[in-house]
């Protein structure tokens, strides 16, 4: 199973068949949640078989990796002191 993250501006119902379009090729899947967060409206869109993404064919300008997020906050977080907590 792949699936992707999509902001929108406005709500779409589940189960919604959605086409996502790109040079090389398309995917094509469902909605399967649609949640609304202070800068839009975030799609879950899982692919249907025989869609798939790959990062070789396609990256989108706004791609976020988490694991290159979780290492970042790791970091920040091995950066900062450890303030003992008194009982």
């Amino acid at each position: 199973m792949s699936g992707a993250c999509v902001q929108v501006d406005l709500p779409v119902p589940l189960n919604t068949v959605l086409r996502i379009s790109y040079p090389k090729g398309n995917l094509q899947g469902k909605v399967c949640y649609c949640v609304y967060r202070e800068i839009g409206y975030f799609l879950g869109v899982e692919f249907e078989p025989g869609f798939r993404w790959s990062l070789r064919s396609f990256r989108p300008q706004h791609l976020l990796d988490p694991r290159r997020l979780v290492s970042r906050v790791a970091a920040r977080l091995l950066r900062q002191p450890v303030t003992p907590v008194l009982q």
